[in-house]
């Protein structure tokens, strides 16, 4: 599960309906080793939320930076389903994992891709294992006196929103939206606001 994303990404054979180097779109990939993937694109690579199709028939749904898992994933086969937190493309915090047929769940604890614990816990229904997107808000728009910084998460997308709650500026809308709280001061997130420079 999420071997080829965790290590360099496989070659890319075509790609469909992206447009223009540079913006974020959305596109259908396929690669050398048969895997496709289907989502937000940048550069020709996973970057936002998708779905990866392993060739097996297997597919993992969540968010992308730079072609690798990062932030909430969902892993699903005939067999099982997995969801859990990934930081650039390494396993990372506690995966929910549920054997479909036997109906029992585990809950398990990686650090930077290793596997530390494993344990038994109340069965937890495949429905309730999805990632799913949120809807962003654009409602709200705040302007940005200032200049944009790097991602402190990803490090690679600037710094482009705000949690209402406490105004720290600290990652990329999609990392933001991964988190269960600020980074920072560990506030609740209530709304992510989007930055403009004015």
């Amino acid at each position: 599960m999420g071997s080829t994303c965790s290590r360099a990404p496989p070659k890319p054979v075509s790609i469909d309906n992206s447009s223009a180097h540079g913006t974020t779109c959305y596109g259908t990939v396929k690669y050398d080793t048969a895997d496709s993937y289907e989502g937000q694109l940048r550069y020709g690579k996973p970057e936002g939320f998708g779905v990866w199709h392993w060739k097996n028939g297997s597919k993992s749904t969540g968010f992308f930076v730079g072609g690798l898992f990062h932030g909430y994933h969902t892993y699903e086969d005939e067999y099982m389903i997995s969801r859990g937190y990934w930081i650039v493309g390494k396993r990372h915090g506690k995966f929910i994992r549920t054997r479909k047929n036997a109906k029992i769940t585990y809950e398990e604890y990686w650090v930077d891709d290793h596997l530390q614990s494993t344990k038994k816990i109340s069965y937890v229904p495949p429905e309730d294992l999805q990632t799913v997107r949120k809807k962003k808000d654009m409602k709200k728009k705040v302007p940005f006196v200032g200049k944009f910084k790097q991602c402190n998460i990803c490090c690679v997308a600037p710094t482009d929103c705000t949690n209402d709650l406490c105004g720290h500026i600290i990652a990329c809308y999609d990392c933001y939206s991964a988190c269960s709280s600020c980074p920072i001061c560990r506030s609740p997130i209530g709304k992510i606001i989007r930055l403009y420079v004015a």
